[in-house]
C-alpha cells in the first residue's frame, strides 16, 4: 500500500482554508495547513510536503515571496507549486508562471478543477521520477564511473544529481547509506558500501573502515596511530577517522614511498 501524499495548504481567508482542507482530506491526502506566510515558509521546510497550493494575496509574506524563498532552499525548490487565487488578470498568471508556480486556481474552485490540477502535477512528476530512476539505474549497472561523471541519487523518491569529484565521505549502515557532499549536505540512499567501492575511481576514493569511504582530495593529513592504524583528518570535519590495519595498507604506501 503505497503512502498517502501530503499537502501544504496555504490562504488567510479560514473558511476557504476549511474548506480546502477538508476537501484535500476527503480526496485521500495527508494535509498541514496555515494562514500565515511566515509560518508556512517553516512548515514548508519541516514537513516536505509532496505539493504546496497557496493564496497569492496574503499579509506579510505573500504567494510570490513564499515560492522564491522555497525556491532557494534545496529540499524545497523542487515541490511542486500551486496557486490559489482570485485573481483573474493575465499579468498575475504571468508573473506567477515567471515566478516559478506549477499551475493556478482560480477562486471558487470546484472539487473536479482542485482534483485535475493536483492530478496534472503529480502525474508529471512520477514521469520525471520514472526517468531519472532509469538513468540512475544505467549508471549503477555500468560500475566505474568517472570523477566528473554527474550521479542521479534517488532520496526521499526525489532525484537529486551530485557530480562524483564532489563527495566528500560516505558512511553505510547495511543496505543504506549517507553521501556527504562539499557543501556537507548529507543525502540518504539505499546503495550499500560495496556498491559504492565498484563503481567509484579507485584513485580519487578510498576505504578507510567497514562502513566509510573517504574522498582523498579533502584529505588534511594522515597520522600513524597505534598497532599499525592511522587517523584521517578531513577539510571541515572536527574528529578524525579511524583507519585500522585492515583498510590502511594503501596509506602505509604512501608513508612509504
Amino acid at each position: 500500500m503505497s503512502k498517502a501524499k501530503k499537502i501544504l495548504a496555504i490562504d488567510d481567508d479560514r473558511d476557504i482554508l476549511k474548506t480546502l482542507v477538508q476537501l484535500l482530506k476527503l480526496i485521500g491526502y495527508v494535509v498541514v495547513s496555515t494562514d500565515n506566510g511566515v509560518e508556512a515558509i517553516e512548515l514548508a521546510k519541516k514537513e516536505l510536503p509532496d505539493l504546496i497550493i497557496c493564496d497569492i494575496a496574503l499579509p506579510v509574506v505573500d504567494g510570490y515571496s513564499i515560492l522564491k524563498t522555497l525556491g532557494q532552499n534545496e529540499q524545497t525548490a523542487s515541490i511542486p507549486f500551486i496557486f490559489l487565487t482570485a485573481k483573474t488578470e493575465v499579468k498575475d498568471i504571468r508573473k506567477g508562471m515567471e515566478a516559478g508556480a506549477d499551475d493556478y486556481i482560480l477562486k471558487p474552485f470546484t472539487m473536479e478543477e482542485l482534483i485535475t490540477s493536483i492530478n496534472l502535477r503529480f502525474d508529471k512528476l512520477d514521469k520525471i521520477k520514472s526517468k531519472f530512476e532509469e538513468i540512475a539505474q544505467y549508471q549503477h549497472s555500468n560500475k566505474k564511473l568517472k570523477r566528473d561523471s554527474h550521479l542521479i541519487l534517488i532520496v526521499n523518491n526525489q532525484p537529486e544529481t551530485v557530480v562524483v569529484e564532489n563527495i566528500k565521505i560516505i558512511t553505510s549502515s547495511d543496505q543504506y547509506s549517507t553521501v556527504q557532499t562539499i557543501h556537507n549536505k548529507k543525502l540518504l540512499v539505499r546503495k550499500s558500501l560495496s556498491d559504492w567501492e565498484e563503481c567509484l575511481p579507485e584513485e580519487l576514493f578510498l576505504r578507510v573502515h567497514r562502513s566509510t569511504i573517504i574522498n582523498l582530495n579533502f584529505v588534511e593529513k594522515f597520522e600513524k596511530w597505534f598497532n599499525g592504524g592511522f587517523l584521517v583528518f578531513m577539510k571541515e570535519i572536527k574528529e578524525p577517522f579511524e583507519v585500522s590495519r585492515r583498510y590502511g595498507q594503501k596509506i602505509k604506501s604512501m608513508f612509504d614511498s
